[in-house]
C-alpha cells in the first residue's frame, strides 16, 4: 500500500478547507487516498467528512487522524480474514445479525403506523382502578408549602402569616414577596399536587427528625432557624406509606405499561400473520410439526 507524502495530506487539507467538504462522492481511482485491500478511500469520500469552516491547520490534523482511523479500522479485519482458516461462522452471524436488524426495523415501522394515537384517560383509570393494590407507596406524599429565607430578610412576621393563613389573597401576597426577593428565598407551593416526603425533607436542615403525619394540619407551620436561615413547612395532607398511589402520580407508568403490552401483543399477531403467509405462498416450507414431538426428527 502507498502511503501519502506530508506535502500531498498538506495538499489534499487545502482543498478540504477551501471546499468546506462535500462534493462529487462518485468513485475515481484518479483520487484514491487510501487502500486496504480491495476497500478505497476516495478524496471526494475524505471531503464529506471533514467538518465545514476548518482552518489549512485543523483540516491538516483532521485528515491526518481520519485516514490513519479509517486504515486502522479496516486492516485489522483484512489481517484477520486471511488468517482465520473458516470465516463460514462469522459469516452466518453476520447475515444472522443483519435479518435481526431488518426485523427489528419492519416491526418497528408497522406498529408506528398501526398503534393507537393515544390512550384515553378512561383506559387509564380503569386500568389503576382494576389494579390499585400494585401501586403502594414507598414513601409518604404530601401537599403543602414550603419556605426558606434569610433570617434578617424584612417581613418575617407577614410571611409566617401568610404561610399560616394559605387564603387565596395570602398566597398572593407570598408570590408578590417570592418575586421580590427570588435570589435569597426558596419558596415551594405544593398544596394542589402530591410530592414525595424524603424531596422536601430534604431541604430542611440536618437535624429535622419530625414526620409528615406529625404535621398535617392546616393550621400547623414546622419552623426551625438554623446557619442564618429560617424553615417553614406547612403539610396540608398526607397519604402514607404502603397506601395506593394517587392516580395522577402512576398515571404516565401505566401509560407506558399499557403501550408496552400493546407493542408485544401487535409484534405476537404480526409475526403469526407472516408466518401463516408465508406458508399459504410458498415462501416457508416445514417438513416437520412444530413443538415438542417435532423434536424427534432431530434426535432420531
Amino acid at each position: 500500500m502507498t502511503y501519502l507524502k506530508p506535502a500531498a495530506i498538506m495538499i489534499i487539507a487545502a482543498c478540504l478547507a477551501s471546499c468546506g467538504g462535500g462534493g462529487d462522492s462518485a468513485v475515481n481511482r484518479d483520487d484514491v487516498v487510501a487502500r486496504v485491500g480491495k476497500t478505497v478511500l476516495t478524496l471526494p469520500e475524505l471531503k464529506e467528512k471533514v467538518p465545514y469552516g476548518l482552518s489549512s491547520a485543523d483540516s491538516l490534523r483532521f485528515v491526518n487522524a481520519y485516514v490513519r482511523q479509517w486504515i486502522d479500522s479496516r486492516i485489522i479485519g483484512e489481517v484477520a480474514a486471511r488468517n482465520i482458516p473458516d470465516l463460514s461462522e462469522i459469516e452466518e452471524k453476520v447475515s444472522d445479525y443483519r435479518n435481526e436488524l431488518v426485523m427489528m426495523e419492519y416491526r418497528r415501522l408497522m406498529y408506528e403506523q398501526n398503534m393507537p394515537e393515544e390512550l384515553s384517560a378512561d383506559s387509564l383509570q380503569a386500568y389503576y382502578d382494576r389494579h390499585k393494590d400494585e401501586f403502594r407507596l414507598d414513601a409518604p406524599l404530601i401537599k403543602g408549602i414550603y419556605v426558606k429565607l434569610p433570617d434578617n430578610a424584612e417581613r418575617i412576621a407577614d410571611v409566617r402569616k401568610w404561610v399560616k393563613s394559605g387564603s387565596e389573597d395570602d398566597l398572593d401576597n407570598l408570590e408578590k414577596y417570592h418575586f421580590d426577593n427570588s435570589k435569597v428565598m426558596e419558596y415551594d407551593y405544593f398544596a394542589d399536587d402530591w410530592v414525595d416526603w424524603n424531596r422536601i425533607a430534604g431541604r430542611m436542615p440536618l437535624d429535622f427528625d419530625a414526620s409528615p403525619e406529625m404535621l398535617s394540619g392546616w393550621n400547623k407551620v414546622m419552623e426551625m432557624s438554623r446557619n442564618g436561615y429560617v424553615y417553614m413547612l406547612k403539610v396540608i395532607r398526607v397519604l402514607p406509606k404502603g397506601e395506593p398511589a394517587p392516580f395522577e402520580s402512576v398515571k404516565d407508568n401505566i401509560r407506558e405499561y399499557i403501550a408496552g403490552s400493546m407493542r408485544l401483543e401487535y409484534d405476537r399477531r404480526l409475526r403469526q400473520r407472516l408466518y401463516e403467509e408465508g406458508l399459504k405462498n410458498g415462501d416457508v416450507e416445514l417438513n416437520m410439526e412444530l413443538g415438542v414431538a417435532g423434536s424427534s426428527m432431530i434426535t432420531e
